[in-house]
């Protein structure tokens, strides 16, 4: 066998048991692995007679993998035999050395097959007397040799195991100094594997913490390393899932608080290298402990200027920001902005994160500078869009800037629901702005009595007051205690005053007018009376004009239908005024509209009808007709021309007015403006012969896998479709019943959309 062939026989070896760890890794089948282990054992062993020196380190590194995998299945004697048949006189030559200068040599180049040897030997029946002075030499080389290695190939819990259970056997042989050390060795060695989740045995937490309590009785070492071995403790317990990271977390924040200077001096390092396993690891929450624990943590590290500069650098480089906003920790990722924690270069890559955290702990200004700075970036989203719009909205009180953030959302993202309703209720809010004076008038005028006046009245008196209190109000009226406080309320709900921070009670400016201006109001009243005369006309001009009324009435049942509406009470003069020639705009004043559709909730027109006859055919008809057209053309309001006479019955005018207005709406529907979107929302499609194609059940079934995805869609029994009452139908295990709760709007929402056919999304569990 040439030393080619041996090497690539090495190689495949060690390819192969990395390939078998990660299937027992996915399977946990420690049968079929130890199966494997014995095969390669056998195969390295008829492989060894012809082993080439050159290949001894890759030959031992084979034989550690090995053993390290029997101890991760607790085969201790299969690992033992792999000593004594592969490398028979490896752990003698350790053992039979004669000083620790000797065993160092060794040490350094395999100490995990050594450290496994001492492992193997406690689990099968105890370490013998013959071994323990070794054992302790192995100590003292892991953790107590300037040149320490951590990242040792072996199943650390049984080495904190045996480690615990021979303390009694080791504690004397080192100082007090060196235990110390030892302990916080451990702890760093240990954190990062056992924080992640790496797999070894979950029996130690309880016999550990056994250990620590009646060892911290004797009060051997410093108060500070007992801390150090609590936290070590606990780590055990986060691995077996008895405690939470946080909890660990809040008691490293207790460490660095007693911390002093020199035992910071000394362990440092390891100190802030726990720390970063776990913030690393930590998936905070909002919950109200995990704020306290992090803002403990920040105070007692900024608590001492060793302390800063031994765990900030770690706090910066290890809070994840992106897993934080993951978890809902809003106002941690805030407290990490407050404590200047995040760097120019994150603040960038987490502008979103950071305005939605401020803006959830009532930042609103700060909020709102971030995600404007998205917008100029030219990286905002719909959503960066909606949210700066409700901070203009809610809290700048500035409507109509919000309204364009949301309509400029809706443009990004058509097909989110919320920032359509975001857009409809702004528009709701600007309305009743704009309608509050008239309706405060009203309140003051109809409802309201002497006494609610009077203090109005008193309120304008005493408006000289640097703050008008309701003890001040007390003071010069009649009103009492929670007399008074009653009236002031009712005051507030009417609108008619409101309570500045600073200046106390206010008159609202409508009321404050008409309480400087005070009179008696009167009602003057006036009946003109009728003569005999029959000096006026009906509102239709000619009986085909009564029958395109009819239509329209009967096609918009649910609107208003105006005749002869004058363009300028349906189109807004000030603004179209400078789109106009003279010409045009002279002749808007004096023309009208045949018929008008109006929005019975906005009162806007949604479209209007003009009836042509063969006058427009003739001067100066025509060009009236091609003037009109060129007004309604630039006032965006939709017009459609019919042209018909007196022969054509009622319901062939009908069928010709679906027919174009089904043409109209089918034109517009490709246009996503807030107008179309307006005038389509006000129509329905269905009365002029616009009907969505039915889905079928394997339609709806693919959309509802593609939507919830393999798991949900696993626990799903059915999806039926009810064609008749268009209604979708699913059954689902109730297994899975919070989980589709919890999704269930937005599961519809989405559906609705893709389907507009579907009147109900109904959930049936199993």
């Amino acid at each position: 066998m040439s030393k080619n062939d041996i090497k690539d026989i090495l190689d495949s070896v060690k390819s192969e048991i990395q390939e078998e760890i990660i299937k027992y890794i996915e399977l946990e089948n420690p049968l079929q692995l130890k199966q494997f282990l014995e095969k390669k054992l056998d195969d390295i062993l008829e492989l060894k007679p012809h082993l080439p020196k050159k290949f001894i380190a890759l030959y031992m590194n084979i034989c550690s993998d090995l053993i390290t995998y029997c101890l991760q299945i607790n085969e201790l004697a299969l690992a033992n035999s792999i000593y004594q048949k592969l490398i028979p006189g490896f752990i003698p030559a350790f053992l039979e050395a004669e000083d620790i200068e000797n065993k160092e040599e060794q040490w350094r180049f395999y100490p995990y097959l050594i450290i496994n040897y001492f492992i193997i030997q406690h689990g099968t029946n105890g370490l013998k007397e013959e071994i323990i002075p070794s054992y302790i030499d192995m100590l003292k080389l892991k953790f107590l040799h300037e040149d320490r290695i951590y990242d040792m190939d072996t199943n650390k819990s049984s080495f904190v195991a045996m480690l615990i259970e021979t303390h009694s056997f080791w504690k004397d042989n080192v100082t007090q100094t060196e235990e110390e050390d030892i302990w916080l060795c451990i702890l760093d060695w240990v954190s990062d594997d056992f924080l992640l989740g790496h797999r070894y045995n979950d029996s130690l937490y309880d016999s550990f913490k056994i250990f620590y309590v009646n060892y911290r009785k004797t009060k051997r070492l410093d108060s500070l390393a007992y801390k150090v071995i609590e936290i070590l403790v606990d780590t055990f317990g986060v691995f077996e899932s008895k405690k939470s990271l946080s909890v660990l977390l809040g008691k490293k924040a207790n460490l660095i608080k007693q911390l002093n200077k020199s035992f910071c001096k000394k362990y440092g390092d390891q100190l802030s290298n726990i720390l970063d396993n776990l913030l690393v690891n930590w998936r905070p929450s909002e919950v109200n402990a995990d704020k306290q624990i992090f803002e403990k943590l920040i105070t007692n590290i900024n608590s001492a200027s060793y302390k800063r500069d031994t765990f900030i650098k770690c706090l910066i480089d290890s809070l994840n920001i992106e897993s934080c906003f993951t978890n809902k920790a809003y106002s941690l990722i805030a407290l990490t902005y407050y404590h200047g924690l995040i760097s120019k270069d994150e603040i960038q890559l987490y502008r979103f994160e950071l305005a939605y955290s401020l803006n959830h702990v009532k930042e609103h200004q700060l909020a709102k500078k971030f995600y404007e700075e998205l917008v100029e970036i030219g990286q905002a989203s719909g959503s960066v869009l909606n949210n700066v719009a409700v901070i203009y909205r809610d809290i700048d009180r500035d409507k109509d800037k919000a309204l364009q953030y949301f309509e400029e959302a809706v443009k990004k993202e058509p097909e989110e629901a919320l920032f359509k309703r975001n857009v409809e209720t702004t528009l709701e809010m600007i309305k009743n702005e704009k309608e509050r004076p008239k309706r405060q008038l009203e309140n003051y005028f109809k409802k309201t009595d002497k006494q609610l006046k009077s203090i109005c009245f008193t309120i304008y008196k005493l408006e000289d007051l640097e703050k008008v209190t309701t003890e001040d109000i007390e003071k010069t009226t009649s009103f009492k205690g929670s007399y008074l406080k009653k009236h002031l309320m009712t005051l507030e709900t009417l609108e008619l005053i409101y309570n500045d921070p600073k200046k106390g009670w206010k008159l609202e400016p409508p009321i404050y007018e008409k309480v400087v201006n005070y009179v008696d109001p009167k009602l003057e009243r006036q009946i003109i009376r009728n003569n005999q005369a029959v000096m006026y006309r009906p509102i239709f001009y000619h009986e085909t004009e009564i029958t395109l009324y009819r239509v329209l009435t009967e096609l918009f049942p649910q609107h208003f239908v105006f005749p002869n509406m004058d363009l300028k009470t349906i189109i807004q003069v000030e603004k179209i005024r400078d789109y106009l020639e003279q010409d045009l705009l002279d002749y808007l004043f004096r023309a009208h509209v045949d018929f008008a559709i109006i929005d019975t909730t906005t009162y806007f027109p949604i479209l209007t009808f003009e009836r042509d006859s063969e006058f427009q055919d003739i001067e100066p008809q025509k060009t009236n007709a091609v003037k009109k057209n060129l007004i309604f053309q630039t006032s965006g309001l939709p017009l459609i021309r019919i042209r018909y006479n007196s022969a054509m019955d009622y319901e062939r005018l009908k069928e010709e007015i679906k027919h174009a207005t089904k043409e109209f709406i089918l034109e517009i529907s490709k246009d996503t403006d807030s107008e179309t979107r307006r005038i389509l929302n006000s129509i329905d499609p269905k009365k002029f012969g616009i009907y969505q194609e039915i889905p079928s059940v394997e339609e709806l079934k693919e959309a509802w896998k593609v939507l919830v995805g393999n798991t949900i869609s696993e626990y799903t029994e059915s999806v039926e479709f009810d064609t008749e009452q268009c209604v979708m139908k699913v059954t689902i295990n109730k297994n899975a019943r919070p989980v589709v709760e919890l999704a269930a709007e937005t599961i519809k929402t989405k559906l609705y959309q893709k389907y507009a056919i579907l009147n109900s999304i109904q959930f049936f569990w199993s």
